[in-house]
This record gives structure tokens, C-alpha cells and sequence, in this order.
């Protein structure tokens, strides 16, 4: 009796120190994943808000010489731009209450659909290409590539002045790439802002490549690289 009581002491001890083991473990994948979704919902909001802002800003700048020009033209702008932050408001709420709002459009749509807006409202010439056969991305990845392409307009247009941006979107069958070019003044020593590391660091987590290749008076131009061996 005492081997077996000694026995079953030692598997409780043994069971014990595993539960130890397994409580830390948790704690630690718990502190991870809200690190996680912190980040995620910070960069969320930063892709968002700096992309409402943009186009609030430059519809406003342009907005005393539009009403000396046109008073009628001037009210229909104040309104776009009252519904443009109304929009931006209700981006921001889906952001937070981390809902996608890209799920019922496809990747084209969806950067179809943000063009147009970025366009009505920066009065930025904004072309698309595609170019291969539209393979089905699945929401994590659409979601990101969506906010790095918002974020590479955003970029050109409050930081580089750009007046034109080319997008390229290339689905190949090992890969998606995008490509994002403009015309804006750029610069010889580039410093990422959180914008721009954000950026780097959704590309990342779908096993992505991003680069920035700038030159001073001569744009930027801004490459992600996905892998697509599988359904991204």
C-alpha cells in the first residue's frame, strides 16, 4: 500500500505541475492574442481614419475656391463631405466591432469601390489594372490587401502629393502581386511611418513580401508579394 500510495502522490504531484504548466501556457497564449488583436484593430484604425481624413482635408483645402467658382458646386461638395465622415464613422464602428466590410465583394470590387471613392474626393487621377484570372481570396487576406492598398493612396497623396497612383493587381498561380506606383515628390531616404509598417506587417503575417523603392521628385512605388501555392 505504501509503493501504491506513494505512487499515486507522485502522479497527483506530476499531474499537478502539468496543470501549473498548462494554466501558464494559456496565460501567456491569452496575453498574445489580445497583443494580437490590439495591434490589428490599432492598424484597422489607423488605415481608416488617416484615409477619411485625407480626403475630409483635401475636399475641404479646395473648397473656398470651389465656392468663389461655384456656389451650387460648393453645396453639393459640403455635402459629399458630410457624407463621406458620415461613412467614415460607420467604418470606423465596423472596425471596432471587428466586422469586415468587404465580405459580400470580391477583391476587385471591393478596390474597385475605394478607388472611386478616393478619387471623388482627393480629385487624384487613380488608374487599375488587372491582369490574370481572378482567383478567390479568402476575407483575412482581402481585408489586408484592401487596408495596404488604402493605406499605399493615403500615403501618396498626404505625403507625397501625388496627382496620379497606378494600381496593379497580377494574379499568377503561385502568387498575387500588387503594385502601387506614383507620381508624387518620394525621396531618396525613406522613413516607415506606422502606416507603412503596418503595411509590412499584414503582408507578413499572410507570408508576404512588401517593398518600397522611392527617389526623390520621382514617386514611390510600393510591391506586395503573396503567395498563392494555396487559396490566400
Amino acid at each position: 500500500m505504501t509503493i501504491v500510495n506513494k505512487a499515486n502522490k507522485e502522479l497527483i504531484a506530476s499531474i499537478e505541475e502539468k496543470n501549473k504548466d498548462l494554466e501558464y501556457y494559456s496565460k501567456k497564449i491569452e496575453e498574445l492574442t489580445i497583443k494580437e488583436e490590439r495591434n490589428r484593430v490599432s492598424q484597422d484604425l489607423h488605415d481608416t481614419v488617416g484615409h477619411i481624413f485625407t480626403s475630409v482635408i483635401t475636399s475641404l483645402d479646395a473648397l473656398p475656391f470651389l465656392y468663389r467658382a461655384d456656389q451650387k458646386e460648393a453645396e453639393k461638395s459640403i455635402k459629399e463631405i458630410s457624407d463621406l465622415t458620415r461613412n467614415g464613422l460607420n467604418d470606423v464602428r465596423k472596425t471596432i466591432h471587428q466586422m469586415s466590410p468587404t465580405s459580400h465583394r470580391t477583391l476587385v470590387e471591393s478596390v474597385t469601390e475605394l478607388i472611386a471613392d478616393f478619387m471623388k474626393h482627393t480629385a487624384t487621377d487613380i488608374q487599375l489594372n488587372v491582369e490574370g484570372e481572378a482567383t478567390k481570396v479568402n476575407e483575412r487576406a482581402k481585408f489586408a490587401i484592401i487596408r495596404c492598398i488604402q493605406e499605399g493612396l493615403t500615403n501618396a497623396k498626404r505625403h507625397g502629393q501625388a496627382t496620379c497612383i497606378k494600381i496593379n493587381i497580377s494574379f499568377k498561380q503561385e502568387e498575387l502581386i500588387v503594385l502601387i506606383d506614383d507620381n508624387g515628390n518620394g525621396c531618396n531616404e525613406l522613413n516607415l511611418g506606422f502606416g507603412l509598417r503596418s503595411m509590412k506587417d499584414r503582408i507578413s503575417a499572410l507570408a508576404g513580401t512588401v517593398n518600397f523603392d522611392s527617389k526623390l521628385n520621382n514617386g514611390m512605388r510600393i510591391t506586395c508579394n503573396i503567395p498563392m501555392a494555396k487559396e490566400v
